[in-house]
């Protein structure tokens, strides 16, 4: 209940007023004897009107469209999870996350293929913008990577316009991994990360509801840099090394769609000098304490 308006604001208020009369008296001395005699009529009043209030209110009604601005957790009852249930723990020792966003594309084959050569396990945070590829979700599950759901559509102003428009954007892209691999996603990662240009005002809303379902989402906490002009196999592999060495538990975001070539070239470079670094890779899980941008984790 709000206190602002409440019974027992306006009784705290009331107080506060007899105290002050009663302090006032005193300051005026005795020279003011009818002006005493009057503050004590007002405090007599005052008294009278405090035991009249009742000793509990009934709480305010909610806003006729506070229901209505919830509906939307009437929306797409089987899209839950228990994910959120699993009980995190930070990993021990130096231990290196390997994300990919966007994919995937024409090239998630090749970086399939290198990440294999190497015998890492990944995370692939997955959308729908090349449906000709839309098979490589399978096969990434297949060998072992963890599949998450990024976006469907990918377009921000379409995603953020509202959480009802999330949700959709999001049960699209759920239905298409469940459809790939024959398990519910459990994880996800916002487009553009989960506070971002195009959702300042709907962020706290989406990762409410996004939470009471059950899902676990991850932001990163070394970026690949790859989507920079001029991004090379070695600045990315750089970018990847010089963020990692600063985290002991590091998230790297990367990209496998369509125009990071380069990405692929440099995932090599980054296991090999992480390596040699003392970090070990894994794939993402729910039982991983996630990165968010809006708080630091211990160990990060």
């Amino acid at each position: 209940m709000k206190y602002v308006g409440s019974v027992r604001f306006f009784k705290h208020i009331i107080w506060l007023t007899v105290l002050a009369i009663v302090i006032a008296a005193f300051g005026v001395g005795i020279s003011g004897y009818a002006k005493s005699n009057e503050l004590a009529k007002q405090v007599n009043s005052l008294q009278e009107q405090l035991a009249a209030l009742p000793e509990k209110a009934e709480p305010a009604p909610l806003p006729a469209d506070d229901s209505a601005a919830l509906s939307y957790q009437q929306l797409y009852p089987e899209l839950y999870s228990s994910a959120n249930d699993t009980v995190k723990s930070i990993p021990y020792g130096k231990t290196a996350y390997l994300t990919f966003d966007d994919g995937p594309s024409t090239l998630t084959a090749d970086l399939l293929d290198q990440l294999d050569a190497y015998d890492v396990k990944a995370t692939f945070f997955v959308t729908a913008q090349n449906p000709a590829e839309l098979d490589m979700i399978a096969e990434a599950a297949r060998r072992g990577h963890t599949v998450g759901i990024h976006s469907y559509s990918h377009k921000y102003r379409a995603v953020y316009e509202s959480v009802e428009a999330f949700l959709e954007d999001f049960d699209k892209m759920y239905q298409v991994i469940l459809e790939q691999t024959g398990q519910p996603p459990e994880i996800f990662r916002f487009p553009g990360g989960s506070i971002n240009a195009y959702n300042t005002d709907l962020y706290q809303q989406i990762i409410a509801e996004m939470t009471r379902r059950g899902f676990v989402y991850y932001d990163w906490n070394v970026y690949a840099a790859d989507t920079a002009d001029g991004a090379s196999a070695e600045t990315i592999a750089a970018a990847i090394c010089d963020g990692a060495a600063k985290n002991r538990f590091a998230v790297i975001d990367c990209h496998d769609g369509s125009g990071h070539q380069h990405t692929v070239e440099a995932i090599g470079i980054a296991i090999e000098n992480l390596r040699a670094e003392g970090f070990t890779f894994a794939p993402l899980t729910p039982a991983v304490t996630p990165v968010h941008f809006s708080y630091v984790q211990e160990g990060q």
